[in-house]
């Protein structure tokens, strides 16, 4: 008995349906992977552990950019555990 392709192709779509999307998945992680900081520990407080991101630093004429990340040591009140922060200097 031959089988008709519609039912062939029609049960097999499930299956091609999850491999692409497995595969668009994985193709989307790969491209939206994070470009990692340097982070410098730069200070140590009882609160927290300070470090700046060494990458970005800007300079605009006399004005400095800088992130700064303070890892806190307990979470604050509102539950961050951390605190990213553009600091200028002039």
């Amino acid at each position: 008995m031959k089988q008709n392709p519609e039912q062939y192709r029609c049960a097999r779509a499930p299956l091609i349906e999850r491999a692409m999307r497995l595969v668009m998945c994985c193709l989307t992680a790969m491209a939206a992977t994070p470009a990692f900081a340097q982070l410098v520990p730069v200070g140590e407080t009882t609160a927290a552990v300070n470090y700046i991101d060494s990458t970005n630093v800007s300079k605009n004429g006399d004005l400095r950019s800088v992130w700064v990340i303070l890892d806190l040591k307990k979470p604050s009140a509102a539950g961050a555990r951390s605190i990213r922060a553009l600091n200028e200097f002039q």
